[in-house]
């Protein structure tokens, strides 16, 4: 299986397996999900002002490569597997917001299967 497909059906599990198919709206947030994507998506915006005229492929594809590590430890530290109800959908939709970072970031690197998980 290709990296790419991994991750789309990893993006579908999530929300088919734990969530019923479908992403709930939640009561308020969770810090620790907010912390979290903050800081993702400080590291965007570090890459998209650091050269702005400049779109680098390569630093963009170690950008996603950190991202999905840092996703890899987030998950890890909060054990949504272990987790129900709102507490579990939230560390879910903070990995599907993430998840759909990820896929925006490709975009330029390879249009067509960023934008198909993008769509799904």
């Amino acid at each position: 299986m290709t990296p790419t497909r991994h991750l789309r059906r990893i993006s579908r599990s999530l929300v088919s397996r734990n969530l019923n198919g479908v992403i709930p709206e939640l009561n308020g947030t969770d810090e620790n999900c907010e912390i979290f994507l903050d800081g993702i998506y400080r590291s965007v915006r570090e890459m998209a002002t650091a050269e702005p005229t400049l779109f680098n492929i390569r630093d963009c594809a170690v950008l996603i490569t950190e991202i999905a590590s840092k996703l890899n430890g987030f998950l890890s530290l909060h054990k949504p597997w272990q987790l129900t109800g709102e507490a579990q959908a939230h560390i879910l939709i903070c990995a599907l917001e993430t998840l759909r970072l990820m896929w925006q970031l490709a975009v330029p690197i390879m249009p067509q299967t960023a934008e198909k998980a993008l769509a799904e």
